[in-house]
């Protein structure tokens, strides 16, 4: 159990370096970094995540794809 419980921090920041990788390939990294950092804020995070989850959209938005910029 010991080592179970060392272990839970370093599964959680991967996932969280998996998670923001991912967040800034969507939106950018100047973006996608601003989402993370508003995630992480204990109270903010969650009161944005309810906020975009009503709203059904992000407050910041994904970057364009390529393929709808050359249309």
């Amino acid at each position: 159990m010991t080592k179970l419980t060392r272990m839970v921090p370093w599964v959680g920041a991967a996932f969280a370096l998996a998670v923001l990788a991912s967040t800034m390939r969507r939106k950018g990294i100047l973006r996608g970094a601003l989402d993370a950092a508003l995630d992480v804020t204990p109270v903010l995070g969650g009161v944005k995540m309810i906020a975009e989850k009503m709203r059904g959209r992000d407050f910041i938005p994904d970057k364009p794809s390529v393929a709808s910029a050359a249309r």
